[in-house]
């Protein structure tokens, strides 16, 4: 875990500009105390696999679209 606390250096610098994420390759390794706490506050998330980390990445794109303001304030209805 050593690479990561390297990287968190890098992460603290850019964080308000581009999203990171720590994501590690093997499931059932280790994860040092602290880790957690010190990835959220350099503002990087932290998953346990790929996979966690990809699924956690899939809800967000879905949730990208709703969390833009609408263009105009009319509201829009659908006709049945």
């Amino acid at each position: 875990m050593s690479k990561v606390r390297t990287m968190l250096e890098a992460f603290r610098k850019t964080a308000r500009r581009r999203p990171a994420i720590v994501a590690m390759l093997v499931y059932d390794a280790p994860v040092p105390d602290g880790i957690y706490a010190e990835c959220a506050d350099a503002g990087v998330a932290f998953f346990r696999s790929p996979e966690r980390a990809l699924r956690a990445l899939a809800r967000v794109t879905r949730y990208g679209p709703f969390s833009k303001p609408p263009r105009d304030r009319r509201v829009h209805c659908r006709r049945r």
